[in-house]
């Protein structure tokens, strides 16, 4: 099972889905393993505001 960490700033839904499924490809394409076969660990940094 290969895995995929990434320690990021804020960053929005559209950003957060984007960057998984596109590393994802990425890596399966260069590794010629599934992409179902990865995990991806999404650290964000940074606070929070209020409304969030």
């Amino acid at each position: 099972m290969p895995v995929i960490k990434v320690e990021s700033g804020k960053i929005t839904k559209e950003q957060k889905d984007t960057l998984i499924r596109e590393l994802t490809k990425t890596a399966s394409g260069i590794l010629n393993i599934p992409p179902q076969s990865f995990v991806v660990y999404l650290t964000l940094c940074g606070k929070k505001s209020p409304t969030s």
